[in-house]
């Protein structure tokens, strides 16, 4: 799922972080609806991309993949729509559960087909007021969700992902850092005539320090008061 999300969000206009947001808020329930994890990742993709921010992406999916799944549950007026498009509520329940992508886009691609007059008033009643900021924009170009399925559909075209973006990544930062130790190095070389200055000087005042510390000893009292005094 993480190789999947990260070629996603690689290929398509949603951020990684975004489309793990969408799933870890709905993605448990368009799991019981019947798609599987990549599945998922790609619808979520989908509709971030259509959608203004990843909160209203996972209200759409959720509301969508309900919709879709309701079965017998519909609302007369859902299921009147669903028959008007071509499918039986019953019937699409069952088919999400074995082609969850192929109902998805089917029903998408039926709504298409409505005068564009009728189509947000259809998704209204399908799928809640809150899933049009995303459906709609997604209903005006197919071609993302179709890409987005596509794009997981063959598993060894993203295998590994995330394992080559921290290469990636980690190279970039492994050559900066020796950049950055060059520097260090450098530095250290510079500052060799400043620490003997600093050897010579620490060195003349050893004496006076050794004459403070053995008064000090001598004159435990008077350093006492001028502590006193001081504070």
């Amino acid at each position: 799922l993480g190789d999947a999300v990260n070629f996603l969000s690689n290929n398509m206009n949603a951020s990684a972080a975004d489309v793990t947001d969408i799933i870890g808020r709905q993605g448990g329930f368009a799991k019981v609806a019947g798609m599987s994890t990549t599945e998922i990742a790609a619808l979520a993709t989908a509709l971030r991309t259509a959608a203004p921010s990843s909160e209203i992406a996972a209200t759409a999916m959720k509301n969508f993949t309900a919709t879709l799944v309701a079965g017998e549950a519909m609302t007369d007026r859902q299921s009147a729509i669903m028959k008007r498009l071509g499918f039986d509520a019953t019937e699409l329940a069952q088919r999400m559960r074995v082609d969850a992508k192929g109902s998805i886009i089917d029903v998408m691609e039926a709504l298409k087909k409505l005068p564009a007059h009728e189509q947000a008033a259809n998704l209204r009643q399908l799928f809640g007021d809150e899933a049009v900021g995303a459906v709609a924009p997604l209903l005006e170009n197919l071609g993302n969700l179709r890409r987005a399925f596509d794009l997981v559909g063959d598993q060894a075209s993203y295998a590994g992902a995330m394992q080559a973006e921290y290469e990636g990544v980690a190279a970039t930062t492994s050559a900066k850092l020796v950049v950055f130790r060059n520097h260090l190095t450098r530095l250290s070389v510079s500052l060799i005539p400043l620490l003997s200055a600093v050897n010579e000087v620490t060195q003349a005042m050893q004496p006076m320090l050794l004459r403070m510390s053995d008064w000090m000893q001598a004159n435990p009292e008077t350093v006492k008061w001028i502590g006193m005094t001081v504070a």
